[in-house]
């Protein structure tokens, strides 16, 4: 999401981006883990409850009128719109829960003193409960497909920015946050590193300004992290020439060949992690397969049986986790690289008739390769950026020669992945050769490497004349 700011005069005040950065929260310095844990698992269990009961608010307002909501919420109330009758809303379940049976040591849970109980979160907890219950009203009128909200009875712990900051000292961080009526609590903050480390130093210096805060309990690993939202500057766009084109090569030895019209080098993306990382998991899966059901077990780990085995269904799952999340960060930095050579169109293969390979391992890895997932992730990528997508056709794009324009599938050796030509010498990576082959078949305009090529001829054919 993204916030610009305009002054009233003639100056013009940088647009700014909301983000966010997540830390994890080392020990508490005034109290300790027992006493502030059982506050902190309090509020997170009776948030989802609050929530919900302003969202039903705001429904109810839509459904029988504010005036017969009022009546029955409060009164007494000066509210009278659904955001104020939602809060409303909100603090009669408060009271409810209060009235409950809770231990001495989780009675200070209940007194929110942050959140949705105070100042500009107050409003925008109002704002998003009208905004769901609007949502509801699209769905039982036939025009939308979302229904009523549903919260769950773990949810974070909402902090506005005023009851947050970030304090410094030497090398450390702390983190002085309110979750009570009276006083803060003081946080250590697990060191931080690279970027994180200064944004930590600015949000100390008060040199950005801050946001809201979210503490978030991992369930997994037992672990309380901080969610801190601050507004950073928005960095200015970079300006794209439609003209100018990069060329996205699916290789062998490199997953990606990225090369510019403009005639600057070509960028490598390797891929020797992803290809490992699928190796490792094929591997087990096929051990799965040879392991029986009796042998592997149905007990929980610590009951009866224990677990020995991974069930395949998991590893399956994992493996597209990696192959989709891989494919992201192929596309991001595809489109990063095209705007940071001014490209303001990308082109790539149609994948639709892939030339016949002999060799086993290139067949394989052509058969297993996530084309489609690549392909969709690269084309959302530069959607964002407003940049434009052209596919051309694949066939022999590594067995043409781009000098002499001879074809013969022998110059590619597979093996190397070196281009030969045997007419006019040309030796250049097939990734390269192919990349290239790909401008030419594009509508782009190839001037540049062709002047580059004929130089290259030339100096060629007076280095065998002087030799």
């Amino acid at each position: 999401m993204t916030k610009s700011t305009k002054a009233a005069n003639a100056n013009e005040e940088p647009r700014t981006t909301i983000r966010a950065m997540r830390i994890e929260v080392a020990k508490p310095l005034n109290r300790t883990w027992d006493e502030l844990g059982s506050i902190l698992h309090v509020q997170r269990t009776i948030m989802g409850q609050l929530l919900q009961a302003g969202v039903d608010a705001a429904i109810a307002c839509q459904v029988v009128g504010p005036e017969l909501v009022k009546k029955v919420l409060a009164p007494n109330a000066r509210a009278e719109k659904a955001s104020g009758l939602a809060y409303q809303g909100i603090l009669r379940e408060l009271e409810r829960i209060r009235e409950g049976k809770w231990a001495d040591e989780q009675r200070p849970g209940l007194e929110i003193a942050s959140g949705i109980l105070a100042g500009a979160s107050k409003r925008a907890f109002s704002d998003l409960m009208t905004y769901r219950a609007a949502q509801y009203g699209k769905r039982r009128s036939g025009h939308g497909k979302r229904g009523r909200a549903s919260y769950g009875q773990r949810q974070p712990i909402q902090v506005p920015r005023v009851d947050w900051k970030i304090v410094q000292d030497g090398k450390f961080f702390e983190l002085h946050v309110k979750v009570l009526s009276k006083g803060t609590e003081r946080l250590a903050v697990r060191a931080s590193r690279g970027s994180h480390h200064g944004m930590l130093a600015d949000l100390a210096a008060e040199t950005i300004k801050r946001g809201d805060c979210k503490l978030v309990y991992d369930e997994r690993r037992k672990k309380w992290y901080a969610l801190l939202a601050y507004h950073a500057e928005e960095a200015a766009p970079r300006t794209v020439d439609p003209a100018r084109v990069l060329v996205v090569h699916r290789g062998v030895n490199n997953v990606l060949t990225l090369l510019p019209s403009t005639g600057e080098r070509a960028v490598f993306i390797a891929g020797q992690k992803f290809i490992g990382q699928r190796k490792k998991l094929q591997a087990r899966m096929r051990d799965m397969r040879r392991v029986s059901s009796c042998e592997r077990g149905s007990g929980a780990q610590g009951h009866g049986v224990a677990r020995r085995f991974e069930s395949y269904d998991a590893l399956e799952g994992k493996l597209s986790r990696i192959v989709h999340t891989t494919c992201q960060q192929w596309a991001a930095q595809v489109a990063e690289t095209a705007e940071r050579f001014g490209c303001g169109m990308v082109v790539i293969e149609d994948y639709g008739g892939i030339e016949p390979q002999e060799n086993d391992y290139l067949r394989r890895c052509l058969d297993r390769f996530p084309f489609f997932r690549l392909k969709t992730a690269i084309q959302q990528a530069l959607m964002k950026r407003g940049m434009h997508l052209e596919e051309v056709p694949s066939e022999y794009v590594s067995s043409k020669c781009p000098r002499c324009a001879a074809a013969d599938t022998r110059f590619h050796n597979t093996r190397t992945n070196v281009f030969h030509c045997k007419e006019c010498g040309f030796e250049r990576p097939a990734d390269f050769v192919a990349a290239l082959n790909m401008l030419r078949r594009s509508s782009a305009d190839t001037t540049t490497w062709d002047k580059k090529l004929e130089q290259e001829r030339k100096l060629a054919e007076k280095m065998r004349a002087t030799a």
